[in-house]
């Protein structure tokens, strides 16, 4: 590895979980540190021009409505703080563009959020046109900024991605970027390194397998009948090969593998009708699922992710040894096995339990 790496310069704490990825194995730790930064570098510049074009946008619509050009009903401390900085550091008083401009997206998230009460009016009636691509409500795009928000700052401030799959979170960025304007959510996708780094990840998954959650068998139908787990964005799912699905204190004998995973701009009935249309057989499959989940209780609106599974029959789909469900038998309070709304073992490990105390 040429240099000697020094733990000083990282921290124990910060390396923690690149040694538990690698079972101690220093060399290899160092090696998924250095591939986390690399990640984490691709992912934040498609953030930098996303947070520019939503930020942009937002200030077309807010520009029709009042003649200073920045937002003024709400936050308007951030406004001054800014704008007397601008003008320390300038010569000349701040021009609107340059207090614009410095505003994060942690001001401009605060646009889309339940409070003050305007902001429901202002969504109505100006800022829905900030995402003339899509129809969809305030919440939902709140939802996907937010999501955005969350992995600038893991980004930034250099913490572990290991917990999140980048291929996915650049669908979501890229999809955020297409209700705005899908020429720029295209030119993303051409520009993007994300995919090329996560190509190059040095050291393969520990856990191979995420065990999903839920309250009801109504998630593992969708995937009995359609063959995919509908995953709400804000859980995250760590790169793995396999999904198994838990509920009613069991887990099912199948664990299909992940064949694809879909990022859909849009949720709802209508949505479905048109994709099902489509002379596109990955947009008709797409349409398929959705109108599936949406009669099982995956409620429209909201951002999903679709996980693409082999069917129940296949050759790609892992069975328990005994072909039985994984039965969780303890009760009682902090008895929850899948707390969080998922767990990640290896398959080896899943397919040789019988209850969940072999899983330990």
């Amino acid at each position: 590895m040429g240099v000697k790496r020094d733990i000083r310069w990282v921290s124990e704490a910060r390396f923690k979980p690149y040694r538990e990825e690698c079972d101690s194995d220093d060399d290899k730790a160092w090696l998924l540190y250095e591939w986390n930064a690399k990640v984490a570098s691709a992912l934040t510049e498609c953030i930098h021009h996303v947070e520019v074009l939503f930020r942009n946008s937002i200030m077309e619509q807010l520009e029709k409505i009042h003649p200073l050009a920045y937002p003024w009903h709400l936050d308007n401390k951030t406004i001054k703080d800014v704008a007397a900085k601008q003008s320390r550091d300038a010569t000349s008083a701040a021009e609107p563009d340059d207090i614009i401009a410095h505003l994060n997206l942690g001001f401009w998230k605060t646009l889309l959020q339940d409070k003050p009460t305007a902001n429901e009016d202002l969504w109505r009636h100006h800022l829905r046109n900030a995402f003339p691509h899509v129809h969809t409500d305030r919440k939902t795009v709140l939802n996907g900024v937010e999501d955005l928000f969350e992995l600038r700052n893991r980004c930034a401030h250099h913490d572990s991605l290991l917990r999140f799959d980048p291929s996915v979170e650049l669908k979501k960025i890229i999809k955020l970027a297409s209700w705005i304007d899908p020429d720029a959510a295209q030119w993303i996708e051409e520009i993007e390194r994300v995919s090329d780094a996560v190509r190059e990840r040095p050291v393969p998954p520990k856990l191979d397998t995420a065990v999903i959650g839920h309250r009801n068998d109504e998630v593992y139908k969708i995937y009995e009948q359609v063959g995919a787990l509908i995953n709400s964005a804000d859980r995250k799912i760590a790169p793995v090969t396999y999904i198994g699905f838990y509920h009613d204190k069991r887990i099912e004998a199948e664990f299909p593998t992940i064949l694809e995973i879909e990022v859909p701009k849009a949720w709802s009935t209508k949505e479905a009708a048109r994709l099902k249309k489509s002379t596109d057989a990955k947009e008709k499959r797409l349409g398929k699922v959705m109108s599936c989940a949406l009669k099982h209780g995956i409620a429209p609106g909201g951002n999903y992710e679709v996980y693409h599974l082999s069917p129940i029959r296949s050759d790609e789909t892992s069975r328990t040894r005994s072909r039985s469900p994984i039965l969780h038998n303890k009760h009682g309070r902090g008895s929850g096995f899948v707390k969080g709304g998922l767990r990640c073992f290896s398959l080896s490990t899943l397919l040789h339990a019988s209850d969940t105390t072999d899983l330990a």
